[in-house]
This record gives C-alpha cells, structure tokens and sequence, in this order.
C-alpha cells in the first residue's frame, strides 16, 4: 500500500508541474513547454482517497486551462482573419489596429 501511495504522490506532483508549465506558456508566448502526452499510469493500482481532493483540483485547474487556450485559439483566428482580409498590397505598408 505504501508503494501505491508514494507512487501516486509521485505521478500528481508531475501532474501538477505539466499543468504550471501550460499555465506559464499560455502567460508568456515565448516560452516552449516541454509536457508530454500523458499516459495513465498502470502499475500503481487505484488512487488512494487520500489524494482524491488534490486529483480532483488537478481536474479543475486542467479544465480551466483548456478555456484558456480555445479562447487564445479563437482570438488568434480572428487575427488570422484579419490579416488575410487585408489582401496581397504588394510593396505598400500595411497597418492593422489589433487593439479596436
């Protein structure tokens, strides 16, 4: 029991620094993070009930993240689009105001 225990201490604490680096890239565009596909692990056995409380705040905070990035997604479509609307103006400058 011991063994499960410490084992899913150690996969919700990599969990949970996948999740801090996600947050720190959708905050600063120019950081790259290094997160893997997730795989559930299959050798811990069940999930002890005494991490049921942080599991679930994991589900939360991934939950949350992913509103963020459908609406950084959404927002850069609209970018996009914006910029193919302009068309090909050849040499001439083009000015876009992304802020109004």
């Amino acid at each position: 029991m011991e063994t499960t225990v410490a084992e899913w201490g150690k996969v919700l604490d990599h969990l949970e620094d996948d999740l801090a680096a996600a947050l720190t890239a959708l905050n600063n565009p120019s950081v790259r993070p290094r997160v893997a596909l997730w795989v559930p692990p299959d050798n811990v056995g069940p999930l002890p009930e005494e991490f049921l409380g942080q599991a679930e705040n994991i589900r939360k905070a991934q939950a949350e993240v992913l509103q963020l990035l459908a609406a950084q997604r959404k927002e850069l479509g609209k970018k996009i689009s914006t910029t193919k609307a302009t068309g090909n103006r050849g040499n001439r400058p083009v000015y876009l105001d992304t802020t109004g």
